[in-house]
């Protein structure tokens, strides 16, 4: 078990999910709390729609705030854009906005073109460029 790491965590959690390895999936449970690194990874990139929104909401997640999740969602999109653009308003329901930096919301958010380009982004985010942030 000292083998998992971020890179491989996300290969063996699904491992040990169809082989029923209850230890290992624990220990790979683990591992992708960490994040920053799991997210870096080529595993993240491939993982389903279903998998990384599962993922994005866990509350265990070792982060400073939201805008890491942020920036999940958007590489994991733009991984593969023509085919999982159509999931961006789905995995942006995830991100607690409310626990994002001020700059996230402001400068990062506002000026994504994913989620210009869709309308009802600025629904589901309640940004938009005009809107005034101050806390």
């Amino acid at each position: 078990m000292e083998m998992i790491d971020p890179e491989n965590a996300i290969g063996l959690y699904k491992i040990a999910t169809v082989n029923n390895a209850q230890k290992l999936k624990e220990k790979a449970k683990e591992v992708m709390i960490t994040y920053k690194e799991v997210v870096a990874g080529p595993e993240f990139l491939e993982m389903p729609i279903d998998d990384v929104e599962e993922y994005i909401q866990n509350d265990n997640l070792r982060i400073p705030n939201e805008d890491q999740v942020y920036d999940a969602v958007i590489t994991w999109i733009k991984y593969h854009s023509d085919e999982r653009s159509v999931h961006l308003s789905q995995l942006v329901k995830s991100i607690r906005f409310q626990f994002c930096s001020s700059y996230c919301l402001r400068y990062t958010l506002s000026r994504e073109p994913l989620i210009d380009a869709n309308p009802r982004m600025s629904e589901v985010t309640c940004v938009s460029p005009e809107t005034p942030v101050s806390w």
